[in-house]
């Protein structure tokens, strides 16, 4: 049997219902109840937001305590050992894939998040500051004349919630960045 929300971290049940309007064990059992111990945290993450219309801060929270209350937190790595990677080999020259990141213009109508590059290796790599100390790598490498591989490195991700998340936007973003230049 779940505890009430005395083992959650400075939230009283009184403050749970006043921000989601549900308990604890309502949480725990509509979660279980969709089989979000089977899920990944982003999944876990829209199960939570279908429910109801809450602060990011509140999702998260909600996730992280039922990952601890399901023994699923303690498995993950400590936050200095996380990073992702994610890879596009595309149809086009390494000089245009680089160019989606080096020309502002460019960059901005698929990853407007980066303000600017912090160092170029032309024809090898770049790399650009994320949030929180964050930094991400990006890596080209030529499969031909007119292909190339792009491999991005995001390091210092701060919990295992966040290097899922971040998984699933350099998907949704490399994606996009693919149909732009295939595009072109």
């Amino acid at each position: 049997m779940f505890r009430e929300s005395t083992n959650l971290t400075h939230v009283s049940s009184d403050r749970l219902i006043a921000l989601t309007g549900m308990t604890w064990m309502q949480w725990m059992s509509l979660l279980d109840n969709e089989l979000a111990f089977r899920k990944n945290p982003v999944e876990i993450k829209n199960i939570i937001r279908n429910q109801v219309s809450c602060d990011e801060s509140v999702t998260g929270f909600l996730l992280e305590n039922y990952l601890q209350e399901k023994g699923l937190l303690e498995k993950l790595p400590p936050a200095k050992e996380i990073e992702i990677t994610s890879t596009l080999t595309i149809e086009t020259p390494l000089h245009v894939a680089e160019s989606a990141f080096t020309d502002q213009a460019l960059r901005n109508e698929w990853l407007p998040e980066v303000d600017a590059i912090l160092k170029l290796n032309p024809g090898k790599n770049l790399r650009f500051a994320w949030q929180n100390a964050q930094v991400v790598v990006v890596t080209f490498n030529p499969k031909g004349p007119s292909k190339c591989q792009i491999s991005l490195q995001h390091t210092k991700l701060p919990d295992m919630i966040s290097s899922v998340e971040m998984k699933a936007f350099w998907k949704e973003k490399l994606s996009k960045l693919s149909r732009l230049l295939e595009s072109k």
